[in-house]
């Protein structure tokens, strides 16, 4: 669901989304008509996708015919496999067979390549000095729901698909989705 909705909003404002991400997300790649994967074409943003082992497993041709839309467009995106569960990246996951579904390592090294494509999307500059790109302020690298500096004062950094990953600021899209 979230993973479509990255792709629909990219699709949608082009112009406003320099880079979107899905990790473990579903209906990517469908038959019908409105296929989130069709509308690569529209999309300007650097793209990731991070595809759990199962959902693979459910539909194997899905990174296939990702990769196909997305090279086509000419649109930078990265498609790769995690050997870990769909919602590795969500702590607090229940249990599966008596087993975690959370895979710290593998959650740790999404939100690294989440980090590292929003610094690339960036301006060299930006990236160079370590700034957020809509306010021009230092960011800090945090975890999710750590408060950092942003606009004279601490915000919540929720890390939803639609924030910016440096301040947790909304201002990218000009509207928060989540809050």
């Amino acid at each position: 669901m979230g993973g479509g909705l990255v792709v629909r909003t990219a699709a949608a404002v082009p112009n406003r989304v320099g880079a979107g991400a899905s990790f473990h997300g579903g209906g990517l790649v469908t038959n019908m008509p409105n296929s989130p994967h069709l509308l690569a074409p529209k999309i300007k943003a650097r793209m990731y996708f991070g595809i759990a082992s199962n959902d693979d497993m459910a539909q194997p041709d899905a990174k296939d015919k990702l990769r196909e839309a997305f090279a086509a467009a000419k649109v930078p995106a990265e498609i790769e496999v995690y050997p870990a569960l769909h919602g590795w990246c969500v702590p607090d996951m229940p249990l599966q067979s008596g087993k975690p579904i959370y895979s710290k390592p593998d959650a740790e090294r999404a939100w690294g390549k989440l980090v590292a494509l929003y610094e690339t999307a960036s301006s060299p500059e930006i990236a160079e000095k370590g700034l957020c790109p809509t306010n021009r302020e230092r960011y800090t690298r945090g975890t999710k729901g750590s408060p950092k500096k942003h606009k004279g004062g601490n915000v919540f950094v929720p890390f939803c698909d639609l924030h910016c990953a440096f301040c947790g600021c909304s201002d990218l899209v000009g509207q928060s989705a989540c809050t």
